[in-house]
């Protein structure tokens, strides 16, 4: 609206935009809307005699003049199908008449490369009594089909005859609307499945150009949705028989089954009380009970898990043996987890569930084993990136979950497949598929019962907004015209453009369309009903539509067994694979590795210390020396969810990093100004959460000694945040450490002097608990000084009332710290590789002051 406003309102400043351009083509002109109609009408002004002054209530279509030979809009009005996002199919006619009008013309594209001759006659004859005025004759937002103007004309050669319309025959009389969709959905899998088989029918051109044949392929096949609501239940058909597929853009993730029934598990975590969570875990293969054992556990109490805690092992001695076991096991594991709930983040959470309840192992033996586990691993990393952003618990992650599961979806399920692998048949919404074209296009659910606007608010671009009356009880059936009036002339609306959506579905066939989906109880106005009337009217139309019952199909063949088998020589195979799973098969780490200086400095205190902090992001409770560490969680994506805001520990490095230092000799009040418009300097608001402890951390270092010999030297001589990455070599094999030198201070002396900053307060340890750290930068620091400078690296407590830096002796065998750095390095890689974390007994714990302890040893505390 501003651009619109200032090309309006300032003349001149039209006239300097419009002397930039030499021609102005708009394409798709149907999606646009009247704000967008005064854009082109501004830039298209006739340059003689203008820029004309113009009112801010001016009529722009009546009040400009189009320049000659500059302006050409293309567009096809019944593929407007985005008045949901503002679009206005009427402005099209609007432009096209006045074009006319000003000694323009409108010209007809109807030559057509994309779909076959026969798949053409269909449409033609089909939207010429689809496409039709409503009652009272056509409004301006209604697409009329006039054939003379909108039949397409065919470029390609007919590969095959017709019909190419396949029309998917369902006993629809008795079935439900669950039922009709689900018989629907395994109709159009079982004639993918026959479609897609080896040595099936060849139904699509080798290429637009030629009358030659070749079989379908998966990637040919696009199935068209009008919305993905009911999405999961076609999923499961093509799953079910064995037809690749991807979801492009697709919803559907939060009611897929494996995240249920994590999302009860997180419920049940998070209130015990909560019977329909317990049920749905009990039933899942967290636990894997039958309907039957749940009725047997119920009682005359109910199901519930306080009920069953109480009633004991008598409860479960009517269950049958392997159920009882898995029972047992989940409750004996239970506590744990409902302990660490509110220490362990979402992932460690989950992650331990599924380790203790052997979850993926469950899924593994499930039809739809590949999608389940892409999904959970999914939810894993949706639940790590909530941890690094602090958005809730193991409670608000929970009731979310349960709440996106009872919406519209909105989130794809996990990829499987590779965008251009040639075997996936795509799914996606119509909308989604607007330009694009498939040889072979499936739109089921045509019958589907589709709703209108609804509400006691109403807005229609004609009739403005409306508010339907709130009345006492007594008065609900009161009616007020204009409601009624704005009513149904959205509906109007509405219907004309879920009229034009099936044009353009239809339209992105190429060669075959197949139509599917019965009709539902209740919706006589659905695109199933609509194409039937159309096919009882004109006998033309029925004869390119074949009506086909997959049921009759021929079955594809099988894939057959290879003659000669050995049974026992599959057997001993299928043993052998067991035993490799279950004794863990010899994992090598890479040639070369890369990892974090913390991140080693942690593994050789223990390695389990390492998973905690840097793999499950644990934070450590009474516990002031322990401090997240630096490297930004591995399960973030940055691009899909946003940097989080900065920590408290973050702010006072990023501050340091640019803080004059000279600011030590300054008065206080003075200090505290300059470190507050430093502040804004970088970005962020003094208010801000955690500003206020990250200033007062940066007064109390520039309050030390170490402080005040930096502001006295020269500022070429104080270097700070030097990433770098150090090489180590050794027994034939590498590794390499990154990290970063906060503070390295060339000192009149003639050396060097490094400092790491620690946000957090002093370790009983000291210096000593991070000797490797240390030892690390001291590596890389004498590599960015001239060889032979003393070099002395140091760590600053910042937590401390008086961070001053600490300098423990200086390392001497720099080729022994080099080697142990090194192995350390590779054999965290190893470890992660292996999945294998040993921990430190109890004491040895005590005397390393680890705050993670008691995640370990629980009772313990460092």
């Amino acid at each position: 609206m501003k651009t619109r406003d200032l090309l309006r309102d300032i003349p001149d400043f039209r006239r300097q935009v419009q002397e930039r351009l030499g021609a102005l083509m708009v394409d798709e002109f149907q999606d646009t809307n009247r704000l967008q109609l005064e854009l082109v009408l501004l830039l298209a002004e006739k340059r003689e005699g203008g820029p004309r002054p113009l009112r801010p209530d001016e009529d722009l279509v009546a009040s400009l003049p189009l320049e000659p030979a500059f302006l050409c809009a293309v567009g096809d009005r019944k593929q407007s199908i985005y008045e949901f996002r503002g679009a206005d199919v009427s402005v099209f006619e609007v432009l096209a008449k006045k074009i006319e009008s000003e000694g323009g013309v409108r010209d007809y594209l109807q030559h057509n490369r994309r779909s076959v001759p026969p798949l053409l006659e269909f449409f033609n004859h089909a939207f010429a009594g689809v496409l039709v005025a409503g009652e009272g004759g056509a409004r301006p937002y209604e697409v009329v089909y006039e054939p003379e103007e909108d039949d397409l004309l065919p470029v390609r050669p007919a590969p095959l005859p017709a019909p190419v319309v396949e029309r998917l025959q369902l006993d629809d009389e008795e079935l439900s609307t669950g039922e009709l969709r689900a018989a629907d959905a395994e109709s159009v899998a079982k004639r993918l499945k026959v479609m897609l088989a080896p040595g099936a029918e060849p139904l699509v051109a080798v290429s637009k150009e030629s009358a030659e044949r070749r079989p379908v392929r998966g990637g040919d096949v696009a199935m068209l949705f009008r919305t993905f609501t009911h999405l999961e239940v076609y999923r499961q058909a093509l799953i079910h028989h064995g037809i690749p597929h991807r979801v492009l853009r697709g919803r559907g993730f939060y009611g897929a089954q494996e995240v249920l029934d994590l999302a009860s598990l997180l419920s049940l975590l998070a209130d015990s009380e909560d019977s329909l969570a317990f049920a749905a875990v009990l039933r899942s293969p967290l636990v894997g009970l039958s309907d039957a054992a749940l009725f047997q556990l119920a009682g005359p109490e109910g199901l519930s898990l306080p009920t069953v805690e109480r009633a004991g092992s008598s409860a479960l001695e009517k269950l049958p043996e392997g159920e009882r076991v898995r029972l047992e096991r989940f409750l004996s594991a239970l506590p744990a987890l409902r302990g660490e709930r509110d220490r362990l983040g979402v992932r460690a959470l989950l992650q331990a569930a599924l380790d203790m309840t052997g979850y993926r192992e469950a899924l593994a033996g499930t039809p739809y084993a590949e999608q389940a586990s892409a999904n959970v691993e999914k939810l894993l990393a949706l639940a790590g990136r909530r941890d690094e952003r602090g958005t809730g618990a193991c409670v608000t992650f929970a009731r979310e979950l349960q709440r996106l599961a009872n919406e519209e979806p909105t989130e794809a399920q996990a990829d499987l497949l590779e965008a251009g692998d040639p075997r996936a048949v795509q799914l996606l919404t119509i909308h989604r598929a607007k330009g694009l074209e498939w040889p072979v296009v499936v739109v089921p659910s045509l019958g589907s019962l589709r709703r209108f606007s609804s509400g006691r608010a109403l807005f229609e671009r004609t009739h403005g907004l409306c508010l339907r009356p709130w009345l006492p009880d007594s008065l609900d059936k009161y009616r007020s015209p204009r409601y009624d009036t704005v009513k149904d002339e959205l509906r109007r609306r509405e219907t004309a453009e879920y009229r034009r959506l099936l044009y353009v579905a239809l339209t992105r066939a190429q060669d075959r369309l197949i139509l599917s989906g019965g009709k539902e109880r209740g919706a006589s106005d659905s695109w199933w009903c609509l194409l039937d009337e159309r096919l009882e009217e004109d006998t033309q139309l029925r004869g390119l539509v074949e009506d086909l019952d997959v049921d009759t199909l021929p079955a594809p063949p099988e894939l057959s067994e290879p003659e000669d088998v050995d049974v026992s020589v599959q057997e001993a195979r299928v043993e052998a694979a067991l035993q490799r799973v279950q004794e863990g098969a010899p994992l090598a780490a890479p040639e070369g590795v890369s990892v974090g200086t913390e991140a080693v400095q942690d593994f050789l205190v223990c390695p389990r210390r390492y998973r905690y902090v840097h793999r499950l992001g644990l934070r450590a409770e009474g516990a002031p020396w322990e401090t997240p560490p630096r490297e930004s969680s591995p399960y973030l994506d940055r691009d899909a969810w946003g940097a989080p805001a900065p920590s408290p520990s973050d702010r006072v490095l990023r501050l340091l990093r640019v803080v004059d230092f000279r600011l030590v000799g300054t008065p206080a009040p003075e200090r505290r100004a300059r470190l507050e418009a430093l502040v804004r300097e970088v970005g962020w608001d003094v208010g801000d959460d955690g500003v206020g402890e990250a200033l007062a951390t940066v007064e109390r270092f520039l309050g030390t000694a170490f402080a005040r010999r930096l502001a006295t030297a020269p500022a070429a001589s104080v270097h700070r945040a030097l990433p770098f990455v150090l090489p180590l070599q050794g027994n034939g094999t590498s590794a390499a450490l990154e990290g970063e030198v906060d503070l390295l201070w060339e000192t009149p002396a003639g050396e060097a002097r490094v400092v790491l900053f620690k946000p957090g307060r002093r370790s009983p340890r000291g210096a000593a608990a991070h000797a490797d750290s240390l030892a690390a930068l001291l590596l890389a620091a004498r590599r960015m000084v001239r060889e032979g400078v003393p070099v002395e690296a140091g760590v600053a407590f910042l937590g401390e009332d008086v961070p001053e830096p600490e300098f423990p002796a200086p390392v001497t065998d720099m080729q022994a710290i080099a080697e142990r750095l090194r192995e350390a390095a590779r054999g965290l890689v190893e470890a992660d590789v292996r999945g294998r974390w040993p921990g430190r007994e109890p004491s040895a714990c005590q005397t390393l002051g680890c705050g993670y302890a008691g995640h370990c040893h629980p009772g313990t505390r460092a």
